[in-house]
């Protein structure tokens, strides 16, 4: 119709900011956040506990956060790398903020709201060995 191809955009959402997979203590642990308004936003500046990047006037309103995703993201990733991913889960949800630990099959199944009926112990996976899988 216009165009253009779409392109991959990874893990990118032109609506939200931030939005994305944020490191956390261990191994190849993430949490995964997304601010899609004004009102999440400031839920978030609430369970940071209000640092002073979070008051930069570029931050203040949703196109200021797109714009300048980058650094917000860095921002945001400094400060959950030295937390655990049901820590920041815990902490962001509790102030109105979608947040949750990034899962492979094994954490997946070994909780209550993925584990229950959706998993089946019967895949082989070459690096994990025997897995749970999602069905």
């Amino acid at each position: 119709m216009t165009g253009r191809v779409m392109q991959p955009r990874g893990n990118y959402d032109p609506t939200m900011a931030p939005y994305g997979n944020y490191p956390c203590e261990g191994e190849d642990r993430w949490v995964s956040i997304a601010i899609a308004t004004d009102e999440e936003w400031q839920g978030l500046k609430a369970a940071l506990g209000s640092p002073a990047w979070t008051s930069d006037p570029k931050f203040a309103s949703r196109y200021g956060r797109l714009k300048h995703r980058h650094e917000l993201d860095q921002n945001l990733a400094q400060w959950t790398a030295g937390r655990s991913a049901e820590t920041v889960t815990e902490l962001l949800q509790s102030h109105g903020v979608a947040a949750v630990p990034v899962m492979g099959p094994r954490n997946a199944c070994s909780t209550p709201t993925f584990g229950s009926g959706v998993c089946t112990p019967t895949s082989t996976i070459p690096r994990w060995g025997r897995s749970p899988s999602l069905t």
